[in-house]
C-alpha cells in the first residue's frame, strides 16, 4: 500500500482527500507513517486483487499483496478473513451490473494546476448503453452518503486525470461490496450461519433496529444497493483544479487546521498526536496580500 512520503509531491489522490477533510491528519500521516497494515486494509487489498484478475484464487491474491504492500503485514489470517474475502468476491461477481471492463488497476501520473499527482483507478467499465463508468471497489463498513460522493475530491482527481487522457467519464461508481455479503449469525461458539435478513440477524445478536431501542446496530450492519453513483461535469472538474491549488498552497504556508467533525475525529488514529500539537497550528496567520501575491 502506497503512502504519501513528502509534502513536495508527487501527491497521491487518496492523500489529497485526507488533506481536504483534515489537513492536520494529512500532515501527521507523514510525520508518523503507519508501521503496519491493518487487517481491514489487507483484506481490501486482497479483494481488490481478486477482482483485478477476475479470479477467486484467494491464496494467490494474499501472496501477491504480501509482496506488494510496503508496510509490515499481519502474518496470520484466520478462516473468517478468508471466508469474508470470498464473500466479497462472489458478491461482486453475482451482483455487479452488466459491463465490459476496459481497464483494471489503471495507474496514472497527471499534472493538476502545475502539481504532479498519482493514483490508481480500480476499473473503467463500458456499459451496455455506451456510458463509461469509473469504478471504485470498497470493502469498508460505512455506507457513503450522496453528499460525500458528490463532493469526494479523490473522485474529482480521478475524473480530471481521465479527461486529460481523452477519456470521458459519464458516471463514477462507488461499489460498496459489503452491501452484497450476508449477515453472519452465531449458531454455536464456533459455527456461523448466514442470513440476508437484518431483522433476524439483529434479533439474534440482541440489537434493536428501531430508534431508542436497547442498543444501537454496529457499523456495517446496514445494507444498500451496492452501486452508489455520482458524476462530475466539466465545470466541476475545473473547480477541482482550483481546489487542488488551494490545498497545496496551505502546505506552502504551513497551514494545517484540524477537522471540525467530532464524529470523524473519534475514529482517527492520530487524535492523541493531534491534541498534543493543536496549539500553534490553528492560529497561524497569513496576510491576504501575501496569499494573493503567491497566486500570481
Amino acid at each position: 500500500m502506497k503512502h504519501q512520503t513528502s509534502l513536495d509531491g508527487p501527491y497521491h489522490a487518496t492523500w489529497l482527500q485526507m488533506l481536504a477533510l483534515c489537513p492536520m491528519k494529512a500532515k501527521l500521516s507523514l510525520e508518523e507513517p503507519p508501521q503496519s497494515t491493518s487487517l481491514a486494509q489487507f483484506k481490501g487489498s486482497v479483494v481488490h486483487r481478486m477482482l483485478e484478475i477476475g479470479s477467486g484464487d484467494l491464496f494467490g491474491a494474499i501472496q501477491h499483496c504480501k509482496e506488494k504492500l510496503d508496510a509490515p503485514l499481519i502474518d496470520e489470517v484466520d478462516i473468517g478473513f478468508s471466508e469474508e474475502c470470498q464473500e466479497f468476491f462472489e458478491g461482486a461477481c453475482k451482483n455487479a451490473p452488466q459491463h465490459e471492463t476496459t481497464h483494471t488497476e489503471f495507474s496514472f501520473m497527471t499534472d493538476i494546476g502545475g502539481y504532479q499527482f498519482e493514483g490508481t483507478i480500480d476499473a473503467l467499465w463500458e456499459m451496455p448503453n455506451g456510458e463509461v463508468w469509473l469504478v471504485d471497489w470498497k470493502t469498508n463498513k460505512t455506507l457513503p452518503s450522496q453528499f460525500n460522493l458528490d463532493n469526494n475530491l479523490q473522485f474529482g482527481v480521478y475524473a480530471f486525470m481521465c479527461r486529460q487522457h481523452g477519456i470521458h467519464i459519464d458516471k463514477i461508481a462507488w461499489i460498496h461490496l459489503r452491501d452484497w455479503i450476508p449477515y453472519k449469525r452465531a449458531s454455536s461458539k464456533t459455527n456461523f450461519a448466514t442470513t440476508t435478513s437484518l431483522a433476524q440477524w439483529a434479533a439474534e445478536q440482541d440489537f434493536d433496529i428501531t430508534p431508542g431501542g436497547k442498543s444501537k446496530l454496529p457499523v456495517g450492519s446496514l445494507r444498500g444497493p451496492g452501486v452508489h453513483l455520482t458524476q462530475r461535469t466539466d465545470a466541476q472538474l475545473d473547480e477541482v483544479e482550483r481546489e487542488v491549488k488551494r490545498l497545496i498552497k496551505m502546505i506552502k504556508f504551513n497551514l494545517y487546521p484540524r477537522c471540525m467533525y467530532d464524529q470523524v475525529c473519534s475514529f482517527c488514529g492520530y487524535k492523541l498526536s493531534c491534541g498534543a500539537t493543536l496549539e500553534g497550528h490553528n492560529n497561524i496567520k497569513v496576510s491576504k496580500k501575501e496569499y494573493q501575491d503567491d497566486e500570481e
